[in-house]
């Protein structure tokens, strides 16, 4: 092999290796560049969702201190944690609680029924006591926070059964899956009206305060 042949086989050799390292670098470097992308775009999502989330959390806040008659804001946020966490563990609309609670008691965690039925979503201890498993007594459906997730459980469970038809749903929440199916199976409407009472109670709630709100104006004006 004479020196030219030499010289140019070293020469072509340092040039591939030139552009072996350059490649190298070059998709190292790529590759960092596409991670700091990532990273943006990943921050960028949490952040947007955490947003989002903030959103949700104000305007439940707010429902819950109109609807529920709460004016400490602290408490409300309290409560409205409570309704979207549990909404989400049961895929459900936290405002569809919220109006389920106040048609079934008021927000009393200590109420009643006379059949028995317990807290603020008013649970049937006899029927679900055995059926949830973080329910292990009656007191258990006292607790605000256990009673509403108790509460979209029962619902959730009405909703699988009516296959997503919220109206049959709620009539099952409140007159039982028996009833309400007896009654279509003899050919009859089971609708009773708590339906529409819980579906529509936001809207009767402002137009009950408006008319309060009226009347208190009406009385000091006289």
């Amino acid at each position: 092999m004479n020196k030219l042949t030499l010289v140019f086989s070293s020469t072509l050799a340092l040039l591939t290796l030139s552009v072996f390292i350059n490649g190298l670098q070059y998709n190292h470097t790529q590759r960092l560049e596409e991670q700091v992308f990532l990273n943006e775009f990943e921050a960028q999502t949490i952040h947007y969702v955490l947003n989002q989330e903030e959103e949700q959390l104000q305007a439940m806040t707010q429902e819950v201190m109109d609807i529920a008659e709460i004016d400490n804001e602290l408490k409300a946020q309290h409560y409205a944690n409570i309704y979207i966490e549990a909404a989400r563990n049961y895929d459900l609309n936290p405002r569809l609680l919220l109006f389920l609670t106040l048609i079934e008691s008021r927000f009393d965690p200590q109420a009643e029924s006379s059949k028995g039925a317990l807290g603020m979503t008013q649970v049937m201890p006899k029927v679900w006591l055995k059926k949830i498993d973080f329910i292990s007594d009656r007191k258990d459906l006292m607790d605000p926070f256990l009673n509403i997730h108790a509460g979209a459980h029962v619902l959730r469970h009405y909703l699988d059964r009516a296959k997503g038809n919220v109206k049959l749903a709620l009539l099952m929440y409140n007159r039982g899956e028996g009833a309400v199916n007896r009654d279509i199976l003899k050919g009859h409407d089971p609708s009773n009206g708590y339906a529409h009472k819980v579906l529509f109670s936001n809207e009767n709630e402002r137009r009950l305060k408006s008319s309060r709100t009226k009347d208190d104006d009406d009385g000091q004006a006289g």
